[in-house]
């Protein structure tokens, strides 16, 4: 059995990766007083979206540990139409184009990806994972990698996309500036 979970760790480690949330300044933390939401109230179009962003909000919803660190509860984590359009673009040119990375072809990162969708944001990450069947099994290899662990549960982003093309998933993560 020991052997079976370390290989599934194995596994789940070389065909995720996660990209490390990015800032546009150098504060610490956000400040509502900036957040400049729109006030969108948006649903998912798909079932595995509704799903994928209720596994998330539940891990939200409760203290993580995050490869040994310990991240508090934060709060939910809403839809996001633009940051669907990021995701599910970068996740149709990784499948298109057969590669699995968090640069673009055209050497975009999820930044620049978000930005095309006129989101403006001050805080951005992203998750991808390649070749996993299902919603809980990709939502459970995020919480157990360190990395995507504190990208699902870091408290700065108030929004999501989440897409899924083929054998590939991406999972944006924002803020607004």
């Amino acid at each position: 059995m020991i052997k079976f979970q370390n290989g599934i760790i194995a596994f789940l480690c070389f065909t995720m990766m996660c990209f490390s949330s990015c800032r546009k300044d150098n504060n610490t933390g956000p400040n509502p007083i900036e957040s400049q939401d729109d006030g969108l109230v948006e649903t998912p179009s798909e079932t595995y979206q509704q799903e994928m962003l209720d596994l998330i909000n539940e891990v939200r919803a409760r203290d993580s540990n995050c490869g040994g660190d310990l991240v508090a509860a934060s709060n939910p984590v809403r839809w996001d139409s633009r940051l669907y359009a990021a995701a599910h673009a970068h996740a149709r040119s990784m499948n298109d184009k057969n590669y699995f990375s968090h640069t673009g072809t055209d050497g975009s990162d999820v930044g620049a990806r978000v930005e095309r969708t006129d989101y403006n944001w001050k805080y951005v990450g992203e998750n991808i994972a390649f070749d996993i069947a299902d919603v809980i099994t990709v939502n459970s290899g995020f919480e157990s990698s360190p990395t995507h662990c504190k990208v699902m549960n870091n408290a700065s982003y108030t929004e999501v996309g989440v897409a899924n093309v083929g054998r590939y998933w991406v999972v944006v993560f924002a803020a607004h500036l």
